[in-house]
């Protein structure tokens, strides 16, 4: 039974109209009813991005450091011999 109404329903998505399918997605309502999830995915992204933004500053910032030190460490090593 389940075979023969995954079949009338594959039929039917088969044979919808475009225009309906466009339709559809330009209606404010359904945007609307959209609307805050929309809103909550694109908070949590934004969280997603500062986070990272955030790891790859620290990440950046301990290589900067990292490379500031090592020329002074150099002058320090040549100036001892």
């Amino acid at each position: 039974m389940a075979d023969a109404m995954l079949d009338k329903f594959n039929k039917y998505l088969e044979n919808t109209n475009r225009v309906m399918v466009i339709a559809t997605i330009l209606d404010p309502r359904f945007k609307m009813r959209c609307h805050h999830e929309v809103v909550a995915i694109n908070n949590e992204l934004e969280k997603l991005y500062k986070k990272y933004e955030a790891m790859y500053r620290n990440k950046i910032g301990f290589y900067l450091n990292a490379l500031a030190r090592k020329p002074n460490e150099l002058s320090r090593a040549s100036s001892l011999t």
